[in-house]
């Protein structure tokens, strides 16, 4: 059985009872004639043959560096890999969307494809067919620089591009004067999703290698990366990488080595206790100092009295005490 609209009628035959009234079809017999595309095109209300071409596969070319995605990660080499099989066995592929400029046709979607057919090519050549695989089947992409960058990331939903290859085409899009709210209503993603990798970005060149290599995770670096600075992220990445005994370094790494995470939060609330205690003391002396002291003239050299109440001494002589033998953590 097949299915067609009922604008079809005249040419197919007559309504089958009991139909759907509201799905606008006709169930026909397989046994009726199917009329060709072209008759089906032309007889058709609002029916129109898109744009489609054949383009041999030496004049498809690629823009260079346009491509935000790194075609030797293993993950990639074995969708290409997937791709070149199914053109070897003659196997359905998406089309291309490719461009013109100038005379020249570049891909703006479907590097992969590309570079299989390619692939594929040379094989079945060396295989002994003859002129294998002699054109690729491309749409004409419509849109300005701006809309090629969004389609890199909206257009690989087999194979998603990596947090350094979208961060990529965040500072692109940055590049062409949008902001980051602008960037994030064209990538339909959240504006912090936008800033995070807009952090990336800022890494230093040996940090984004080793993300790209699988040594660290972006949210470590990132993370590493605010709390050390530009000139402390990569001593403090290999204290970790040390650490975690040449594994990738994740969220389970990025803690003080050697202490549990119960122990760090203990530590930081004792931390927190002595800072207040110090603002309390200081609070104390400060109110007890003499008026005078706070509008004249105070000389290096002078010698000043101050008195402090008994519980104002006790808490300074806590404060020593709590002080003693310890070494200054760094804040």
């Amino acid at each position: 059985m097949r299915v067609v609209t009922s604008s079809q009628t005249s040419h197919v035959g007559s309504s089958a009872s009991g139909s759907n009234p509201g799905l606008d079809t006709e169930i026909l017999s397989d046994t009726q004639p199917t009329m060709s595309w072209r008759d089906f095109e032309r007889s058709t209300e609002g029916v129109k043959k898109a744009e489609v071409f054949k383009i041999p596969l030496n004049l498809i070319g690629v823009e260079f560096g346009f491509n935000p995605r790194d075609l030797s990660k293993s993950e990639t080499l074995q969708k290409i890999a997937s791709i070149k099989q199914a053109y070897k066995a003659g196997d359905y592929v998406k089309p291309l969307e490719v461009r013109l400029r100038g005379s020249k046709i570049e891909v703006v979607d479907g590097h992969c494809r590309r570079q299989a057919a390619i692939e594929a090519r040379a094989e079945l050549i060396a295989e002994g067919f003859s002129n294998p695989i002699p054109f690729l089947m491309c749409i004409p992409f419509k849109g300005n620089d701006l809309d090629r960058l969004v389609l890199t990331v909206h257009g690989n939903e087999g194979e998603k591009l990596t947090p350094m290859e979208c961060a990529e085409v965040v500072r692109r899009m940055s590049g062409l004067g949008l902001n980051r709210a602008n960037i994030a209503e064209r990538l339909r993603v959240s504006i912090g999703w936008v800033d995070r990798l807009t952090l990336l970005n800022k890494l230093p060149e040996l940090v984004k290698h080793r993300i790209r290599s699988g040594l660290v995770s972006p949210d470590v670096a990132v993370a590493v990366f605010k709390a050390e600075g530009e000139g402390g992220v990569i001593a403090a990445l290999d204290v970790k990488a040390n650490a975690a005994g040449g594994a990738k370094i994740t969220a389970k790494h990025n803690k003080l080595p050697g202490v549990s995470r119960e122990a760090q939060r203990a530590e930081k609330q004792a931390i927190n206790k002595n800072i207040e205690a110090q603002l309390r003391v200081a609070e104390s002396i400060a109110f007890g100092l003499p008026e005078k002291l706070f509008t004249g003239e105070i000389m290096d050299e002078e010698v000043y009295s101050v008195k402090l109440n008994g519980a104002t001494l006790k808490s300074l002589r806590a404060l020593k005490e709590n002080f003693a033998g310890k070494h200054v953590l760094k804040s």
